[in-house]
């Protein structure tokens, strides 16, 4: 197909988010104002909590949750190691040590039978991250948590849209972290992020924090730093909440339209969806010990990928030049980091282009 090209993501705009831009340029209200406040209860709605708190990041919501149950220098983090940097990196900058855990091959997700194992007198909280849309097996994790009592920080960055037992995933665990950069299942067109937890005091905590520990007007009760999402962010994100049912659910058909027409190659693995799941499909991550060809190959036919990811967090740079580091034997960690793909998933692919990504993978096996 001469002159194609498929992008890996395309955030959906529209003409309603066009216009409620404009609204918010003439209103010169762009700080925390009414579609901050609307965005956060309406996200509370969708994901069954009490509290929601906007931040202008994933990375400045995990970042201030940890520091809102009082994470500090020394503390340990149960997290997987096979996940963006940033679940890694707040732990880091906060003062305490990751404790990487090996993932189910089949879901990327923590392995929740091997993170008891890992707790100790230091551990303060498990950090399970619902990769790729698939969620963590949340109620396992919970009774672990439970049962030491330590905390739970839903790691959804990458999860909006997933339901574990029917249940959105942000509903489990102490407090829960969103992102909606561009590449995520909705987007504020641009950087940003949501706290949500049932807890009050929490709750409190991240709101004065995103805002330089502001209690109200020029009244600063504790440190803090500039975490704020903008209206005009804010308002898109609404617009996006709105039609977040529909969007998952576009890409959920998709999805299945993949499965149908890859199944037969056997050189490649598939995405699995668990009998308690309802995968989002962040990502469509396939698994080959062809990567590298494969990819370079896609690339020639006009078909971005991404690999999702190469160094997983306890080999990375940063973490290894760390002065207090430890080693980690993670061998499903290290075995997915070579052979994962990202290829093309976003609402509103055409036919044609699902059936060329499709028959160039198997074009590729022949």
């Amino acid at each position: 197909m001469a002159g194609i090209s498929i992008p890996l993501a395309k955030p959906e705009i529209n003409e309603e988010m066009e216009k409620k831009i404009v609204e918010i340029l003439k209103s010169r209200k762009y700080v925390l104002g009414e579609e901050n406040l609307n965005f956060e209860n309406e996200f509370s709605t969708m994901v069954s909590r009490k509290y929601s708190i906007s931040v202008n990041s994933g990375t400045a919501a995990l970042y201030s949750a940890l520091h809102s149950i009082g994470i500090s220098s020394g503390d340990e983090i149960i997290l997987p190691s096979f996940t963006f940097w940033a679940s890694a990196e707040v732990i880091l900058l906060l003062g305490a040590f990751p404790v990487f855990c090996d993932i189910n091959p089949d879901t990327y997700c923590i392995d929740d039978q091997k993170i008891e194992s890992l707790i100790s007198k230091k551990t303060k909280a498990i950090m399970p991250v619902h990769l790729f849309g698939h969620p963590s097996n949340s109620k396992n994790i919970d009774k672990i948590a439970n049962d030491n009592d330590v905390f739970v920080i839903e790691d959804c960055c990458q999860g909006l849209g997933s339901l574990y037992l029917n249940s959105p995933v942000g509903s489990f665990g102490d407090i829960s972290c969103f992102s909606f950069y561009p590449s995520k299942n909705m987007t504020v067109a641009g950087d940003g992020g949501m706290i949500v937890t049932n807890d009050y005091n929490l709750a409190e905590k991240n709101r004065m924090f995103r805002n330089h520990g502001r209690s109200s007007g020029y009244t600063h009760n504790s440190l803090g730093f500039n975490f704020r999402l903008n209206e005009i962010n804010a308002a898109i994100g609404r617009i996006q909440l709105s039609h977040l049912s529909n969007l998952v659910s576009s890409r959920r058909q998709i999805a299945a339209l993949y499965n149908s027409q890859l199944k037969s190659c056997s050189d490649i693995i598939l995405p699995t969806e668990e009998s308690w799941a309802s995968h989002s499909y962040t990502n469509y991550v396939i698994k080959t010990n062809r990567r590298d060809d494969l990819a370079k190959w896609l690339n020639d036919q006009g078909i971005s990928t991404a690999i999702h990811y190469p160094i997983p967090c306890h080999k990375q740079p940063a973490y290894l030049s760390w002065p207090k580091s430890r080693s980690f034997s993670l061998p499903e960690t290290d075995s997915c980091s070579e052979q994962v793909l990202t290829i093309p998933l976003y609402p509103h692919m055409s036919s044609l282009e699902i059936s060329h990504v499709t028959d160039s993978i198997l074009s590729f096996y022949k």
